[in-house]
């Protein structure tokens, strides 16, 4: 690091996460926390753009502290298929398969720090507004015998594509079960679940209660929400440790010093010649530079100097 002139250069997050440090780490570990079982019948009609106004289902997720995020995925164990009067009778008793209309569904997800992710938002129509009252949506059925919904970055449709083409056997019943996520005109910063482990990276970001929300935003159609799961992959996460404190005398009249400071790593990390965004916030938490002159040693009365320093990285 080249120090000019250099003072109290105070530094947080002396143990930081250098995430692009890390790449091919082994040891990943997958697990997947489940919501309470139990028939939920989703209210025909009644969505308005709230979670409020949606069958909810909330689970807990408990990770170990301090681990790297890697992928998150979604099941969602719901039908949507028992056509009625206005509003539709319940179908969790038994859907008939006559009537579902998946495009009156929207599915929310509530993240532990309140921000949504928005799954799906009634495929097949293009919304002017988050709610109710627009017609319509996809017409096909999401039978009660299905197998859960998937949505996963891995996914091959859209979800905003679920009732169309290439998703239905020839009765008009949904037969694709796995979907990228899609928010729709649902307002969320997550685009999908890459954007979602961006910013929450650690594990201890995935701490806490979620919740899982199904609305249905056109009436003489009736839904069952049953249970929901998270799937979440992690690993260790790789961490950069830079010096605590740092003293630099400088000889009487001298302005510049260049001082070589080690850095190592814990976590599992994968080393390279080259770090990737290296700069001055992996500096020792403090720096103080004095200048030795007539009056005594270092830190005898004199000032350091101001700050004015460059860090850059070296291989060895």
């Amino acid at each position: 690091m080249n120090l000019r002139n250099t003072t109290s250069l105070l530094k947080t997050g002396l143990m930081s996460v250098l995430t692009l440090l890390c790449a091919g780490l082994m040891a990943q570990t997958t697990v997947t926390f489940s919501s309470a079982a139990g028939a939920t019948s989703i209210p025909d009609g009644a969505y308005n753009g709230t979670v409020a106004s949606m069958a909810t289902k909330t689970l807990s997720v408990s990770l170990p502290a301090g681990k790297l995020v890697k992928n998150v995925r979604v099941f969602a164990n719901i039908s949507h298929d028992a056509s009625g009067g206005s509003p539709a009778t319940d179908n969790c008793s038994g859907g008939d398969g006559t009537g579902g209309w998946v495009g009156d569904m929207t599915i929310k997800m509530v993240l532990p720090d309140a921000t949504v992710m928005g799954l799906m938002s009634r495929p097949g129509l293009l919304e002017t507004a988050d709610g109710a009252g627009e017609c319509c949506g996809n017409s096909a059925d999401l039978l009660k015998s299905s197998p859960d919904l998937i949505f996963s970055d891995a996914g091959a449709i859209s979800s905003e594509g679920m009732g169309g083409a290439g998703t239905t056997d020839g009765l008009g019943n949904i037969s694709v079960f796995s979907y990228t996520p899609s928010k729709g005109i649902i307002a969320s910063p997550y685009t999908n679940f890459a954007s979602l482990i961006a910013a929450n990276c650690l594990t201890d970001d995935l701490n806490g209660t979620w919740t899982l929300g199904v609305g249905d935003g056109a009436l003489f159609d009736a839904g069952c929400f049953t249970q929901w799961t998270i799937e979440i992959t992690y690993d260790e996460a790789c961490i950069l440790v830079v010096p605590a404190d740092v003293t630099i005398n400088l000889a009487p009249g001298a302005c510049d010093a260049n001082y070589s400071y080690n850095v190592s790593t814990t976590g599992v990390c994968v080393e390279s010649n080259t770090i990737i965004g290296f700069n001055d916030y992996f500096a020792p938490s403090s720096v103080d530079a004095y200048q030795n002159d007539a009056q005594g040693p270092a830190g005898a009365g004199q000032p350091p100097f101001a700050n004015n320093y460059s860090t850059t990285f070296d291989p060895g």
